[in-house]
């Protein structure tokens, strides 16, 4: 469940609808990998270079194909829902919520990628 506002709240003990529906998998239970929508994939996929450089000509070309960033949602493992073994619970949620907006100049600051396990260190004036 993912609590979101764009105004301050406060919930005490609301009530929430909560649909539980019981799934199989394909595979045993132990091979089916853990998962949730948030997963994302990183792949670097070669591109082909241009032969000239029209913006900076005296720029010299390597043997290296360009790389570029795809960032791929990973797919979630099959499953077939039982119906007949779906439930309702009634959930009682509290939360507080603040909300807050902030502004900055419209200036764009562009960092490098930086790989997991690597440090970079970038100072702006």
């Amino acid at each position: 469940m993912t609590f979101k506002t764009n105004k301050p709240i406060q919930l005490n003990k609301e009530k929430v609808l909560c649909s539980i529906t019981k799934i199989t998998f394909d595979r045993p239970i132990n091979e089916v990998p853990d998962w949730d929508d948030r997963m994302r994939s990183i792949k670097w996929i070669d591109v082909p270079q241009s032969t000239n450089d029209s913006i900076n000509p005296d720029t010299q070309r390597t043997n290296r194909p360009a790389r570029k960033k795809v960032i791929e949602a990973d797919i979630e493992p099959t499953n077939q829902r039982i119906e007949e073994q779906t439930r309702v619970l009634d959930i009682y949620i509290s939360a507080i919520s603040d909300y807050c907006r902030y502004k900055c100049s419209d200036f764009e600051i562009r960092y490098l990628d930086t790989a997991m396990l690597q440090t970079r260190v970038q100072e702006y004036v």
